[in-house]
């Protein structure tokens, strides 16, 4: 779901939309099929005279397989940091992204993972002031892990 509020000019918002969708367009891992996805989103709301920093946790009731690979592209962009845990079935990834002014990004790999859900949690660090977005895939080629 988009999000209505964002702290990026509205040029920066597209562009990161942009790059999200042409994830999906070509690359070397092979073809990607869209299992989830999170449009740009900003890192912070005004609350109560403050800021709110992003505590996000999606989770996906899906069937993965064990006979294929899976990819979650962690982009952002602007200022600061955010932490990313993903869990598959009982496999867990996590990774710390600097965000940067022109889309810094990250890709997570898991395969050979029997589950029914995957679960991405993405907390922006105290002070970002940044768009965030995301893109979970299954990848075309079997045993293939990105890194």
């Amino acid at each position: 779901m988009e999000s209505e509020h964002h702290i990026l000019p509205s040029s920066d918002v597209e562009e990161l939309e942009l790059r999200l969708e042409s994830i999906g367009e070509s690359t070397a891992t092979g073809n990607l099929t869209l299992l989830g996805e999170l449009h740009p989103t900003a890192s912070y709301t005004e609350r109560d005279g403050g800021r709110g920093m992003l505590s996000l946790q999606n989770q996906d009731e899906l069937t993965f397989s064990d006979c294929k690979s899976y990819m979650l592209s962690v982009l952002c962009m602007g200022e600061g940091s955010v932490s990313i845990e993903w869990t598959l079935g009982t496999q867990s990834e996590q990774r710390n992204l600097e965000c940067a002014p022109k889309i810094a990004e990250t890709a997570l790999g898991m395969s050979n993972v029997n589950a029914k859900s995957s679960t991405v949690k993405i907390v922006a660090k105290e002070g970002s002031k940044a768009e965030i977005a995301y893109r979970l895939d299954e990848i075309g080629k079997p045993g293939v892990v990105v890194d």
